[in-house]
């Protein structure tokens, strides 16, 4: 109940045009609310760009 909580509160600050910043490691979440997605290694940003491709980043660099 409290994770939907927070969906239904993000989607309504989404709604009025606010700008969110997400931490997660759910690829699932991030391609859902996500219209940009920045991917950091070791506190530097290896990609930056839709959340389809940021999702693809991610997965490559726990392969390399």
């Amino acid at each position: 109940p409290f994770q939907e909580k927070c969906m239904q509160k993000i989607r309504e600050f989404q709604n009025e045009g606010r700008t969110i910043v997400l931490v997660s490691h759910s690829s699932e979440q991030v391609e859902k609310l996500c219209d940009r997605v920045i991917v950091m290694s070791h506190g530097a940003v290896v990609f930056d760009g839709g959340p389809v491709d940021g999702i693809k980043a991610l997965r490559h660099s726990f392969v390399a």
